[in-house]
Protein backbone atom coordinates (compact mmCIF):
# COMPACT_ATOMS: atom_id res chain seq x y z
CA UNK A 1 0.00 0.00 0.00
CA UNK A 2 2.80 2.21 0.42
CA UNK A 3 4.68 1.12 -2.20
CA UNK A 4 1.32 2.79 -4.65
CA UNK A 5 1.31 5.81 -2.73
CA UNK A 6 4.50 6.67 -3.59
CA UNK A 7 4.02 5.62 -7.16
CA UNK A 8 0.99 7.73 -7.34
CA UNK A 9 2.35 10.65 -5.91
CA UNK A 10 5.15 11.04 -8.25
CA UNK A 11 3.45 9.64 -11.55
CA UNK A 12 0.14 11.28 -11.47
CA UNK A 13 0.72 14.85 -12.01
CA UNK A 14 3.52 13.91 -15.12
CA UNK A 15 0.73 12.25 -16.76
CA UNK A 16 -2.76 13.09 -18.53
CA UNK A 17 -6.26 12.80 -17.40
CA UNK A 18 -7.70 10.12 -19.62
CA UNK A 19 -4.37 7.65 -18.61
CA UNK A 20 -5.10 8.30 -15.26
CA UNK A 21 -8.79 7.47 -15.50
CA UNK A 22 -7.80 4.22 -17.19
CA UNK A 23 -5.44 3.13 -14.41
CA UNK A 24 -8.04 3.75 -11.44
CA UNK A 25 -10.43 1.25 -13.86
CA UNK A 26 -7.44 -1.16 -14.23
CA UNK A 27 -6.47 -0.83 -10.02
CA UNK A 28 -10.58 -1.16 -9.34
CA UNK A 29 -10.89 -4.49 -11.13
CA UNK A 30 -7.81 -5.80 -9.50
CA UNK A 31 -8.62 -4.87 -5.81
CA UNK A 32 -10.95 -3.19 -3.64
CA UNK A 33 -8.44 -2.26 -1.15
CA UNK A 34 -6.03 -0.86 -4.20
CA UNK A 35 -9.16 1.46 -5.64
CA UNK A 36 -9.67 2.76 -1.84
CA UNK A 37 -6.28 3.33 -1.35
CA UNK A 38 -6.40 5.06 -5.04
CA UNK A 39 -8.54 7.62 -4.17
CA UNK A 40 -7.57 8.22 -0.63
CA UNK A 41 -4.45 9.45 -2.50
CA UNK A 42 -6.07 11.34 -5.52
CA UNK A 43 -8.01 13.19 -2.78
CA UNK A 44 -5.23 13.98 -0.70
CA UNK A 45 -3.60 15.30 -3.98
CA UNK A 46 -6.57 17.65 -4.85
CA UNK A 47 -6.59 19.21 -1.81
CA UNK A 48 -2.94 19.36 -1.63
CA UNK A 49 -2.99 21.57 -4.96
CA UNK A 50 -5.64 23.93 -3.64
CA UNK A 51 -4.30 24.37 -0.66
CA UNK A 52 -1.01 25.73 -2.44
CA UNK A 53 -3.51 27.59 -4.87
CA UNK A 54 -4.92 29.33 -2.21
CA UNK A 55 -1.57 29.82 -0.53
CA UNK A 56 -0.15 31.81 -3.83
CA UNK A 57 -3.64 34.04 -4.04
CA UNK A 58 -3.37 35.12 -0.90
CA UNK A 59 0.50 35.64 -0.66
CA UNK A 60 1.22 39.45 -0.09
CA UNK A 61 2.92 41.44 -3.19
CA UNK A 62 6.09 43.02 -2.62
CA UNK A 63 6.28 46.52 -2.68
CA UNK A 64 10.11 47.82 -2.95
CA UNK A 65 11.09 51.15 -1.32
CA UNK A 66 14.64 52.66 -1.29
CA UNK A 67 17.45 52.28 0.88
CA UNK A 68 17.61 48.81 3.74
CA UNK A 69 15.50 47.51 6.51
CA UNK A 70 15.93 49.15 9.61
CA UNK A 71 14.24 47.49 13.27
CA UNK A 72 13.24 51.22 14.78
CA UNK A 73 12.97 53.38 11.42
CA UNK A 74 9.84 55.27 11.90
CA UNK A 75 8.56 56.01 8.62
CA UNK A 76 8.81 51.96 7.80
CA UNK A 77 7.24 50.91 10.87
CA UNK A 78 4.50 53.01 9.99
CA UNK A 79 4.18 52.09 6.48
CA UNK A 80 3.95 48.24 7.39
CA UNK A 81 1.53 49.55 9.61
CA UNK A 82 -0.33 50.95 7.24
CA UNK A 83 -0.32 48.19 4.67
CA UNK A 84 -1.10 45.92 6.98
CA UNK A 85 -4.12 47.92 8.21
CA UNK A 86 -5.19 48.34 4.14
CA UNK A 87 -5.90 44.62 3.90
CA UNK A 88 -2.50 43.07 4.02
CA UNK A 89 -2.13 42.60 0.20
CA UNK A 90 1.61 44.17 0.26
CA UNK A 91 4.58 44.03 2.06
CA UNK A 92 7.06 46.68 2.16
CA UNK A 93 10.80 44.95 1.24
CA UNK A 94 14.01 47.04 1.17
CA UNK A 95 16.16 47.85 -2.23
CA UNK A 96 19.57 47.10 -0.57
CA UNK A 97 20.70 50.45 -1.36
CA UNK A 98 20.20 54.28 -1.65
CA UNK A 99 19.96 55.52 -5.06
CA UNK A 100 20.72 59.28 -5.18
CA UNK A 101 17.75 61.62 -4.55
CA UNK A 102 15.87 62.42 -7.82
CA UNK A 103 17.58 59.30 -9.06
CA UNK A 104 14.98 57.53 -6.64
CA UNK A 105 11.93 59.16 -7.60
CA UNK A 106 12.73 58.96 -11.44
CA UNK A 107 13.35 54.71 -10.67
CA UNK A 108 9.96 55.01 -8.94
CA UNK A 109 8.65 57.20 -12.10
CA UNK A 110 10.17 54.62 -14.40
CA UNK A 111 9.32 51.44 -12.50
CA UNK A 112 12.74 50.55 -12.49
CA UNK A 113 12.82 48.72 -9.31
CA UNK A 114 10.85 51.30 -6.53
CA UNK A 115 7.32 51.12 -6.19
CA UNK A 116 6.65 53.81 -2.83
CA UNK A 117 8.76 56.90 -1.64
CA UNK A 118 8.68 59.51 0.48
CA UNK A 119 9.42 63.15 1.01
CA UNK A 120 8.32 66.79 1.07
CA UNK A 121 4.51 67.55 -0.58
CA UNK A 122 5.97 69.30 -3.54
CA UNK A 123 3.84 70.47 -6.65
CA UNK A 124 6.43 68.87 -8.63
CA UNK A 125 5.90 65.28 -7.38
CA UNK A 126 2.42 65.48 -7.03
CA UNK A 127 2.44 66.06 -10.86
CA UNK A 128 4.25 63.23 -11.35
CA UNK A 129 3.11 60.38 -8.61
CA UNK A 130 0.23 59.78 -6.85
CA UNK A 131 0.49 61.69 -3.21
CA UNK A 132 -0.77 59.83 0.07
CA UNK A 133 -2.08 63.59 1.57
CA UNK A 134 -1.52 62.40 5.04
CA UNK A 135 1.54 63.79 6.69
CA UNK A 136 3.41 61.17 7.72
CA UNK A 137 5.37 63.40 10.32
CA UNK A 138 2.43 65.05 11.61
CA UNK A 139 4.41 68.16 10.06
CA UNK A 140 7.38 68.12 12.10
CA UNK A 141 9.37 68.33 9.69
CA UNK A 142 8.98 72.68 9.46
CA UNK A 143 9.63 72.64 12.78
CA UNK A 144 13.05 74.15 12.97
CA UNK A 145 15.16 74.82 15.37
CA UNK A 146 18.70 76.45 15.66
CA UNK A 147 22.12 75.57 15.97
CA UNK A 148 24.45 78.60 17.46
CA UNK A 149 28.06 78.68 18.92
CA UNK A 150 28.23 77.81 22.53
CA UNK A 151 28.89 81.67 23.25
CA UNK A 152 26.13 82.45 21.65
CA UNK A 153 23.48 80.30 23.60
CA UNK A 154 21.44 83.26 24.26
CA UNK A 155 21.11 85.01 20.83
CA UNK A 156 17.13 84.56 20.90
CA UNK A 157 16.73 85.55 24.28
CA UNK A 158 13.25 87.29 23.98
CA UNK A 159 12.69 86.88 20.72
CA UNK A 160 9.35 86.10 19.83
CA UNK A 161 8.46 87.95 16.35
CA UNK A 162 9.42 87.17 12.77
CA UNK A 163 10.75 90.80 13.01
CA UNK A 164 13.15 90.09 15.37
CA UNK A 165 14.08 86.76 14.61
CA UNK A 166 14.53 88.53 11.00
CA UNK A 167 17.60 90.79 12.47
CA UNK A 168 19.64 87.51 12.61
CA UNK A 169 21.33 85.58 9.45
CA UNK A 170 21.05 81.58 9.15
CA UNK A 171 23.01 79.68 7.02
CA UNK A 172 21.59 77.05 4.43
CA UNK A 173 22.43 74.94 1.64
CA UNK A 174 21.24 76.90 -2.17
CA UNK A 175 19.18 74.39 -3.43
CA UNK A 176 17.13 73.36 -0.30
CA UNK A 177 13.21 74.22 -0.22
CA UNK A 178 14.18 75.69 3.07
CA UNK A 179 15.98 78.62 2.32
CA UNK A 180 13.63 79.63 -0.19
CA UNK A 181 10.72 79.55 2.19
CA UNK A 182 13.08 81.70 4.70
CA UNK A 183 13.60 84.24 1.76
CA UNK A 184 10.05 84.68 0.50
CA UNK A 185 9.47 85.38 4.67
CA UNK A 186 11.86 88.32 4.51
CA UNK A 187 14.81 86.69 6.45
CA UNK A 188 18.73 87.35 4.65
CA UNK A 189 19.97 84.39 4.34
CA UNK A 190 23.44 83.17 3.27
CA UNK A 191 23.93 80.71 0.90
CA UNK A 192 26.16 78.09 1.11
CA UNK A 193 27.18 75.85 -2.10
CA UNK A 194 28.40 72.94 0.17
CA UNK A 195 26.48 71.10 2.94
CA UNK A 196 29.26 69.77 4.39
CA UNK A 197 30.82 73.42 4.91
CA UNK A 198 27.79 74.85 7.26
CA UNK A 199 29.20 73.80 10.63
CA UNK A 200 32.07 75.30 10.01
CA UNK A 201 31.03 78.52 9.28
CA UNK A 202 29.10 78.60 11.37
CA UNK A 203 31.80 78.13 14.14
CA UNK A 204 33.34 80.89 11.49
CA UNK A 205 30.88 83.82 12.67
CA UNK A 206 29.95 83.37 8.95
CA UNK A 207 26.13 83.19 9.66
CA UNK A 208 24.72 83.53 13.16
CA UNK A 209 22.49 80.20 13.35
CA UNK A 210 21.64 77.06 11.26
CA UNK A 211 18.41 76.33 11.72
CA UNK A 212 17.74 72.14 11.68
CA UNK A 213 14.23 70.35 11.33
CA UNK A 214 13.01 69.15 15.50
CA UNK A 215 14.04 65.42 14.59
CA UNK A 216 16.93 65.68 13.42
CA UNK A 217 19.43 67.86 15.57
CA UNK A 218 19.74 65.88 18.44
CA UNK A 219 21.94 63.74 16.19
CA UNK A 220 23.57 66.74 13.61
CA UNK A 221 24.14 68.41 17.35
CA UNK A 222 26.12 65.17 18.52
CA UNK A 223 28.02 65.29 15.55
CA UNK A 224 29.34 68.83 15.96
CA UNK A 225 28.90 69.74 19.26
CA UNK A 226 33.13 69.43 19.56
CA UNK A 227 33.23 72.01 17.82
CA UNK A 228 31.89 74.42 20.11
CA UNK A 229 28.00 74.55 18.95
CA UNK A 230 24.66 73.99 21.02
CA UNK A 231 20.78 73.53 20.35
CA UNK A 232 19.31 77.00 20.96
CA UNK A 233 16.57 76.88 23.92
CA UNK A 234 14.68 79.87 23.19
CA UNK A 235 12.54 79.60 19.38
CA UNK A 236 11.04 77.23 17.94
CA UNK A 237 10.47 78.55 14.09
CA UNK A 238 7.56 76.36 12.43
CA UNK A 239 6.32 76.79 8.77
CA UNK A 240 3.61 74.15 7.40
CA UNK A 241 5.49 71.38 5.80
CA UNK A 242 4.08 67.57 4.80
CA UNK A 243 5.82 64.72 4.44
CA UNK A 244 3.84 62.07 1.80
CA UNK A 245 4.31 58.59 0.80
CA UNK A 246 4.36 58.74 -3.24
CA UNK A 247 3.29 55.64 -5.53
CA UNK A 248 3.15 55.55 -9.29
CA UNK A 249 0.28 57.24 -10.69
CA UNK A 250 -0.68 53.90 -12.34
CA UNK A 251 -0.10 52.19 -9.02
CA UNK A 252 -3.98 53.24 -7.86
CA UNK A 253 -4.27 49.78 -6.13
CA UNK A 254 -1.56 50.80 -3.92
CA UNK A 255 -2.47 54.33 -3.27
CA UNK A 256 -6.01 53.04 -1.97
CA UNK A 257 -4.67 50.72 0.55
CA UNK A 258 -2.26 53.01 1.92
CA UNK A 259 -4.76 55.62 2.25
CA UNK A 260 -7.33 53.39 3.67
CA UNK A 261 -4.75 51.86 5.92
CA UNK A 262 -3.59 55.18 7.44
CA UNK A 263 -7.17 56.64 7.52
CA UNK A 264 -7.84 53.68 9.83
CA UNK A 265 -4.37 54.24 12.07
CA UNK A 266 -5.75 57.90 12.53
CA UNK A 267 -9.30 56.84 13.35
CA UNK A 268 -7.74 54.07 15.81
CA UNK A 269 -5.44 56.46 17.73
CA UNK A 270 -2.39 54.02 16.61
CA UNK A 271 -0.29 56.48 14.22
CA UNK A 272 -0.40 58.66 16.86
CA UNK A 273 0.47 56.27 19.22
CA UNK A 274 3.61 55.16 16.83
CA UNK A 275 4.56 58.61 16.44
CA UNK A 276 4.68 59.46 20.42
CA UNK A 277 6.87 56.10 20.57
CA UNK A 278 9.30 57.69 18.49
CA UNK A 279 9.62 61.41 19.08
CA UNK A 280 7.98 62.18 22.99
CA UNK A 281 11.29 61.51 24.11
CA UNK A 282 12.78 64.09 21.36
CA UNK A 283 10.51 67.03 21.96
CA UNK A 284 10.66 66.74 25.44
CA UNK A 285 14.58 66.86 25.43
CA UNK A 286 14.02 70.10 23.59
CA UNK A 287 11.48 71.29 25.58
CA UNK A 288 9.15 72.71 23.34
CA UNK A 289 6.72 73.74 25.52
CA UNK A 290 9.29 76.56 27.28
CA UNK A 291 9.70 77.62 23.42
CA UNK A 292 8.79 81.23 21.57
CA UNK A 293 6.71 79.93 18.18
CA UNK A 294 7.57 82.49 15.28
CA UNK A 295 5.51 81.09 12.57
CA UNK A 296 6.01 81.71 8.56
CA UNK A 297 4.33 81.21 5.56
CA UNK A 298 4.92 78.35 2.89
CA UNK A 299 4.07 79.17 -0.45
CA UNK A 300 5.63 76.03 -1.70
CA UNK A 301 3.38 73.72 -0.15
CA UNK A 302 0.41 72.47 -2.26
CA UNK A 303 -2.51 73.67 -2.54
CA UNK A 304 -4.20 69.83 -1.41
CA UNK A 305 -2.64 69.53 1.84
CA UNK A 306 -4.91 68.63 4.45
CA UNK A 307 -4.25 71.74 6.69
CA UNK A 308 -8.52 71.78 6.83
CA UNK A 309 -7.51 68.36 9.33
CA UNK A 310 -6.20 69.33 12.71
CA UNK A 311 -6.37 65.68 14.17
CA UNK A 312 -3.43 65.55 10.87
CA UNK A 313 -1.15 68.01 12.42
CA UNK A 314 1.43 68.02 15.43
CA UNK A 315 0.10 71.13 17.56
CA UNK A 316 2.58 73.13 20.39
CA UNK A 317 0.01 74.46 22.23
CA UNK A 318 -1.37 70.56 22.51
CA UNK A 319 2.07 69.95 24.30
CA UNK A 320 1.65 72.71 26.31
CA UNK A 321 -1.21 71.40 27.62
CA UNK A 322 0.07 67.91 28.06
CA UNK A 323 2.80 68.62 30.17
Amino acid sequence: MLYLSEYLLGVLPKIPVIDIVMFIKEVQNKSVRYYRCLILVLCALVLSAKSYANQEYTSPINIVHPGEHHEGDYTLELLAKALNAGGNKYQAVPLGHYPPRGRDFLMMEKNEGIDIMWGTARADREARFLPIRLPIFRGLIGWRIPLVKQEKIDLFKGVSTLEQLSRYRPGQHFRWTDTRILKDNGINVFEVNNHGSIMGMLVADKFDYYPRAAIEIEGEYALSKDQGVVIDPHVLIIYPTAFYFYVRKDNQALAKNLTDGLEKLIQSGEMNQLFEKHFSNILNTLAIDNRNVIRLDNQYLPEKAPLDRPELWLDPAALDAAQ
